[in-house]
């Protein structure tokens, strides 16, 4: 008998307390909460289950756009912006934050926009980036991965798992390194022997005929 008005005690402490803590909330004014509780079964037990509001979390993604000069002013750099105005009317449907960032290379990495939160005022200024650049000569894919990995690294405020490297290019690379190197090789073409730069140029280098 006693076990049992213990247990009958327990179970008005326990509604007790989730009654007060639903009071504080409420009282603040700006939490609210509900509960509920199953009847007493036959040893005097219940459960209590608290529901309570939580903030959506606004989340917050970067992404870095590397370009070769090569493909950015033709088709490829046209889908690039189609691309992130995509990525603008998502923006302005969700709860949601994007930052964009553009780097272009030629021999050389050219970080033109660092990242800029997405919106109707920025997506002028990347557009423009991307489409309008006096920017020409040599091709350096490396050097333009690692431009826009310093990029996204450099921001702590985004956690890794939600930051994006995008590259846009033909893939005639010859160069790499943040100093350009270039791999480039004598070869005959054309009756003459002229000086090729090429990533093919490698095989071309340091293999014979057969492969080895």
């Amino acid at each position: 008998m006693k076990h049992g008005k213990m247990l009958r005690r327990l179970t008005a402490l326990a509604l007790s307390a989730a009654m007060a803590v639903s009071t504080a909330f409420a009282a603040d004014g700006a939490i609210s909460g509900s509960k509920r509780s199953s009847p007493l079964d036959e040893n005097n037990t219940a459960t209590i289950e608290l529901s309570l509001p939580a903030d959506q979390e606004q989340l917050e993604t970067d992404v870095v756009f590397v370009i070769d000069k090569s493909t950015s002013t033709d088709t490829a750099g046209q889908q690039a912006v189609t691309m992130i105005t995509d990525l603008l009317n998502r923006v302005n449907e969700a709860n949601a934050k994007i930052n964009i960032g553009v780097v272009i290379f030629n021999r050389q990495a050219n970080e033109l926009v660092s990242l800029v939160e997405l919106n109707n005022s920025s997506m002028e200024t990347i557009k423009d980036s991307i489409l309008n650049h006096d920017i020409s000569s040599g091709s350096n894919s490396h050097a333009g991965i690692m431009a826009g990995k310093a990029m996204l690294d450099d921001d702590t405020d985004v956690s890794a798992n939600r930051k994006y490297l995008i590259l846009v290019t033909d893939g005639l690379t010859y160069m790499f390194d943040d100093v350009p190197n270039a791999i480039n090789s004598v070869q005959a073409a054309n009756g003459e022997n002229e000086i090729m730069a090429g990533n093919d140029c490698w095989g071309i280098r340091h293999y014979n005929e057969d492969g080895d």
